[in-house]
């Protein structure tokens, strides 16, 4: 059965709640758990032409504290926008230069639809070729945004060495994250693993969804160049493809204990599956200067421990 009580206010037989003059609270016991599931005030005075009520005044009337009046000379404030005018970043997959552009697909509909811009807003573009570009918006459609790009500017985040990570994409979000993630942090390329204990393939279609989450996170994390989605990679053919790399470290129980180096090298990590790299696999890949790094007691997921060496592999002691 549900009960329903108020906080001075009155309830009528539907459960709806109304006060005069005060705020009121309207709670709800449903399976033994009570949820507070409304908050409103309801005044017999017109509707104030300054804006009405805000959440300030309601948590002022509900907490007993009566609220300043608005002064007498006070005029109507227009409503305040959804978003603050600032400047955002939106992908561009085209070659970009100074001049119009029109925009179209997705990032079209975020930009007018989802985030509500306005004509002689500024935006940010890139496309992955390490410059952004400013850009005003001059005309706003349903399906396009025309906009003049300005000059490019040059603004790097990207590290100083070329980081490749290898290991077995998670299933589901934690997928998802492990390829955030790894963009956020500045990785150059992230490389599909196949081993002997892999379950999960990654397909074309799969692999344009890891693009789309790399290009989310460059939005948010500023960086200017994608980190690379390549092929995926049989063990075999990763540790003989991997002599180009100074340093290669791979994430195996029982190794070394990490160091972080005196200078800064290319580096490749790799993270084998959740059932773990057979024994020959681990021996292969020692037998052709690779590192095993222990990195601690603790069973970590596959993406928690690319990220760990991912991170280390980026540090340095100069």
């Amino acid at each position: 059965m549900t009960s329903r009580c108020s906080m001075g206010a009155s309830t009528s037989a539907s459960g709806d709640c109304s006060a005069m003059g005060k705020a009121s609270i309207c709670c709800s016991n449903e399976s033994s758990s009570w949820s507070c599931w409304r908050v409103r005030s309801r005044f017999a005075r017109p509707r104030l032409p300054w804006g009405g009520l805000g959440f300030d005044m309601c948590f002022s009337l509900l907490v007993g504290v009566q609220p300043a009046s608005p002064p007498a000379d006070s005029q109507p404030m227009d409503r305040p926008r959804i978003l603050p005018k600032m400047s955002h970043r939106f992908y561009v997959n085209q070659p970009l230069a100074p001049g119009p552009l029109t925009l179209h697909g997705p990032e079209a509909h975020h930009l007018a639809t989802v985030s509500r811009f306005r004509v002689g807003d500024a935006v940010c573009l890139f496309n992955g070729d390490g410059f952004e570009y400013p850009a005003t918006i001059l005309k706003l459609g349903k399906k396009s945004v025309e906009l003049e790009v300005a000059d490019p500017r040059e603004h790097s985040l990207e590290l100083s060495i070329r980081l490749t990570v290898a290991c077995p994409l998670p299933k589901g979000d934690r997928g998802q994250f492990l390829i955030e993630k790894l963009t956020e942090l500045g990785v150059t390329s992230y490389i599909p693993l196949i081993t002997e204990r892999t379950v999960f393939a990654v397909g074309d279609a799969r692999a344009e969804k890891l693009r789309r989450y790399v290009q989310e996170a460059c939005k948010q994390c500023g960086r200017n160049r994608l980190m690379q989605i390549e092929p995926p990679l049989e063990w075999s053919t990763l540790i003989a493809l991997s002599e180009a790399y100074p340093r290669r470290w791979l994430g195996q129980p029982g190794g070394s204990r990490p160091v972080v180096p005196s200078s800064l090298a290319d580096a490749l990590v790799a993270v084998g599956p959740e059932g773990g790299l057979t024994r020959e696999e681990v021996a292969f890949a020692l037998q052709k200067g690779w590192s095993a790094i222990d990195l601690g007691p603790r069973i970590l997921r596959v993406e928690t421990a690319a990220l760990v060496l991912a991170a280390l592999a980026s540090l340095s002691l100069a």
